[in-house]
């Protein structure tokens, strides 16, 4: 029986950060796929049954033709499969920024960042794909919605989101009227047994019109740095929201 959770696949010569997204991924209940070089690449999306949401591919993956660019390995693997591409640092971001939105490439993953940072970058990514009852598994119910309120453009009325996703880098939200890539927003959200609200602000990374199944329109926020406190409290409770779905976290 075919997976109803998203796939995607993970084309990178770097093996720990490979294999560091298989694990973070598959713990999410996410299919993964993964290849160290362009010719293991090629065989396993000719093989069939693989049928991406999102593919990481390396900037410099080994045996990649020098004619092609990167997403040049699966525009034929799925018609609707979205290309982030993995590199080594930020410092190529506009050169990746320049290639976004052509050829299915929707975005970079710096290789030097947090792993709890890229797992968020590919659930907003994702969180269009995902299908109802995946959203519905990483929704964190228990959390009171969240008031948004942008920070620039000609509307800054406030508005409030339901919580899909937290982590301690940024959250996905359902929302009425999605705010626009790029906007800056102020947020503030209560976590449980904790007496005072964290207040924040971020960045729209990911937004969509109309979200699949019972989802909603959906927004992915970037946080800026969290305070101190703010930053433990959140992780500490997405560390204990993980140990009750998935079991001890080693």
């Amino acid at each position: 029986m075919q997976s109803e959770n998203p796939t995607v696949v993970v084309f990178d010569g770097a093996a720990e950060f490979r294999e560091a997204l298989r694990a973070g991924l598959g713990a999410l209940g996410i299919d993964v796929h993964v290849a160290g070089s362009w010719k293991e690449a090629q065989e396993l999306l000719e093989l069939g049954g693989v049928t991406p949401a999102l593919a990481i591919v390396d900037a410099d993956l080994p045996g990649r033709p020098p004619e092609l660019g990167p997403e040049a390995l699966v525009q034929c693997a799925d018609e609707g499969c979205s290309t982030l591409i993995s590199c080594e640092s930020g410092a190529v971001r506009e050169e990746i920024a320049a290639r976004s939105r052509r050829d299915g490439v929707v975005g970079y993953l710096d290789r030097s960042a947090e792993l709890e940072e890229t797992l968020f970058r590919v659930q907003a990514h994702l969180a269009g794909r995902l299908t109802t009852s995946y959203v519905s598994a990483l929704r964190t119910r228990t959390l009171a919605p969240v008031q948004l309120t942008p920070l620039d453009g000609d509307d800054r009325r406030p508005q409030v989101g339901l919580v899909r996703n937290l982590s301690r880098t940024g959250i996905l939200l359902s929302v009425v009227k999605p705010p626009a890539v790029g906007t800056r927003l102020s947020l503030s959200f209560r976590l449980p047994a904790r007496m005072s609200p964290i207040e924040c602000t971020g960045w729209v990374i990911w937004a969509e019109s109309d979200g699949p199944g019972d989802s909603g329109s959906g927004v992915g926020i970037e946080f800026d740095e969290l305070a101190a406190d703010d930053a433990e409290a959140v992780s500490g409770f997405v560390l204990e929201k993980l140990r009750s779905s998935t079991g001890p976290i080693r």
